[in-house]
C-alpha cells in the first residue's frame, strides 16, 4: 500500500530545466497517476557564477503550465509523459508565448524489496523560444569588474535523452528516493548534463503529504552567456518544499516552493508551484 502510494505522490518539481521523478516505484497494471501545475518565477537577479548574483536592468517573469503522467503496463513497467505544454516570459516591456516541448519515458522495476529500484530511459524535444532580451550586467570578481553576457530565452530548441537509476525505501508513513541520471542533447550548444534528485516524504493520516526535495544538475563543459532562465547550460543545487491534500481519493491540491542554495546561469529567485494531481 506504502509503495503504490508513493509510486503516485514522490512526484517532485526542480528549479530549472523542470523535471518530474517518482523515485523506484512503478505504477500497478492499469493503474495512472497525472498532474498538471503552475510553475511561476518572478525577480530580477540572476546566478552568474556559484553564489555570485547580479541585477538585471529590466525585471523578469516566467510563467510555465507543466503536465506528467503515469501509466502502468505491467506491474514492472510504467510508461511516462511529461511536458511544459505552454509558457509565457516577461523581461521588461517584451512578452512572448512558448511551448517548452515534451517527452516520453519508461520506468522498468528491477527489483521489488523494502529497497526498489527501477530504471528509466526518456527522450524528448523541446522547440526554440527565441531571445526576449540580452546583454551584460557587472559581477565583482575580486578587487575587478567584469562584464558578464546575459540572454533571455525560456525555452532552448533541442532534441534530448536521459537514462535513469531510481531507488527508493518506504515505511509506511515515511519514504525516501534517490534518482541519478545522464542527459544528452543534440544541440551543440548544450553539453552532456548529469543530475541527481533526492527526496524524503511523510504521508499523514489527514490525507496531507509533505516532501522535502533536493535537487543537483551539472552541466559539463563551459558556459556561456547566462541564461536568465536557466534553460541552457546551467549548474545547480536547489532545494524545495512540496505539499498535496488529497480531498477525494482521486484528487488532490498541491503546491510548492523551490529555491536555490547556489547555481550558475540561473534565475536567482524562488519558484512558486500550484496544481492538481489525479490517480
Amino acid at each position: 500500500m506504502a509503495a503504490r502510494l508513493l509510486s503516485v505522490l514522490a512526484v517532485g518539481c526542480v528549479l530549472l530545466p523542470a523535471h518530474a521523478f517518482a523515485g523506484g516505484w512503478t505504477q500497478p497494471e492499469g493503474a495512472y497517476y497525472f498532474k498538471v501545475w503552475d510553475r511561476t518565477l518572478v525577480g530580477r537577479r540572476i546566478f552568474v557564477t556559484e553564489r555570485t548574483t547580479a541585477r538585471l536592468p529590466d525585471a523578469y517573469q516566467d510563467h510555465q503550465l507543466n503536465v506528467y503522467g503515469e501509466y502502468g503496463v505491467t506491474d514492472d513497467l510504467t510508461l511516462t509523459l511529461n511536458s511544459a505544454a505552454v509558457g509565457l516570459a516577461v523581461v521588461g516591456d517584451e512578452s512572448r508565448f512558448y511551448t517548452g516541448g515534451a517527452g516520453i519515458g519508461a520506468r522498468y522495476r528491477l527489483t521489488r524489496s523494502a529497497i526498489s529500484t527501477s530504471i528509466e530511459v526518456q527522450v524528448g524535444a523541446r522547440p526554440s523560444s527565441g531571445t526576449l532580451a540580452s546583454g551584460t550586467v557587472s559581477v565583482q570578481q575580486g578587487a575587478d569588474i567584469v562584464l558578464k553576457s546575459y540572454e533571455a530565452e525560456p525555452s532552448v530548441g533541442t532534441a534530448h535523452g536521459s537514462l535513469e537509476l531510481q531507488v527508493g525505501y518506504s515505511l509506511p508513513f515515511l519514504w525516501l528516493t534517490a534518482t541519478t541520471g545522464v542527459r544528452g542533447f543534440t544541440n551543440s550548444r548544450l553539453n552532456p548534463a548529469v543530475y541527481i534528485n533526492s527526496q524524503i516524504g511523510w504521508i499523514s493520516n489527514f490525507a496531507l503529504v509533505i516532501d522535502l526535495h533536493f535537487n543537483w544538475y551539472h552541466s559539463t563543459g563551459d558556459i556561456g552567456p547566462i541564461n536568465v532562465f536557466g534553460a541552457g547550460q546551467t549548474r545547480y543545487l536547489g532545494v524545495g518544499l512540496g505539499a498535496s491534500y488529497w480531498f477525494t481519493d482521486h484528487v488532490a491540491i498541491t503546491a510548492g516552493l523551490d529555491g536555490v542554495l547556489f547555481a550558475t546561469a540561473n534565475a536567482a529567485t524562488p519558484s512558486l508551484q500550484i496544481g492538481l494531481e489525479f490517480k
